[in-house]
């Protein structure tokens, strides 16, 4: 029978109660605060049934995000199976907007994890994990970016920025759809916006690209010699 026995729903209800309560905690607080008993209020179990599910906090910390992980790679899986180099760019961005919209807690959890200045020691195995996982992803759209430019579905430029540019459009756009006050926008014109960001990318324009030496910022003294 599909969906198993009573005893395995329920196990997966209370699964996902702790994680959707994780989710409010770690992104409503300093992740280092966060109490495995908190959690367990949270989700209205007892802190022996949350143990049952999770080893420690850790493991809750890495479940939480890791399935939106997972629904992001099998997405992007799924479109590497298209013919055209650029549809599969377009693929990835789509799913990237779609986990973030249907993961928003998952996706807050990954911003603040990265712009805390001093993690705890217990986030060390969390963000290698998590860092191993994004790598992968942006080195897969890369080749698929590499590919469209040599077979001119999109106009050439140095990969690097280029691919710097199209992560940055991703991840601002995840940002502001995701934001819990008054400058969020929905998912929609988050998708739409980026659809424009990429069709200019893919336009290119008419100048050559080059690498002028960079000013030096105001009140900056420049280098000696």
């Amino acid at each position: 029978m599909s969906g198993g026995g009573p005893a395995t729903r329920k196990s997966a209800r209370t699964r996902k109660a702790i994680l959707d309560a994780a989710g409010q905690l770690f992104t409503s607080a300093d992740v280092n605060s966060v109490k495995v008993e908190d959690i367990a209020d949270g989700a209205g179990v007892s802190v022996g049934t949350l143990y049952k599910h999770f080893a420690n906090k850790q493991g809750i910390l890495l479940a939480f995000v890791s399935e939106a992980y997972d629904v992001l790679e099998a997405d992007i899986t799924a479109a590497r199976e298209l013919p055209r180099a650029l549809d599969r760019v377009y693929a990835a961005g789509d799913a990237y907007m779609r986990v973030a919209a249907e993961h928003p807690h998952a996706m807050r959890f990954g911003l603040v994890r990265v712009l805390q200045p001093n993690p705890s020691p217990e986030l060390a195995e969390v963000n290698r994990a998590l860092s191993a996982r994004t790598q992968k992803l942006v080195l897969g759209v890369a080749t698929d970016l590499k590919e469209a430019m040599r077979e001119g579905q999109t106009a050439p430029a140095p990969i690097d920025e280029t691919m710097l540019l199209l992560w940055a459009m991703w991840s601002g756009m995840t940002t502001l759809m995701i934001r819990q006050d008054g400058t969020a926008i929905p998912p929609e014109l988050a998708e739409r916006a980026l659809r424009l960001g990429m069709e200019l990318m893919r336009r290119g324009s008419d100048f050559t690209f080059e690498h002028p030496e960079s000013p030096p910022l105001a009140g900056s003294t420049p280098p000696a010699g």
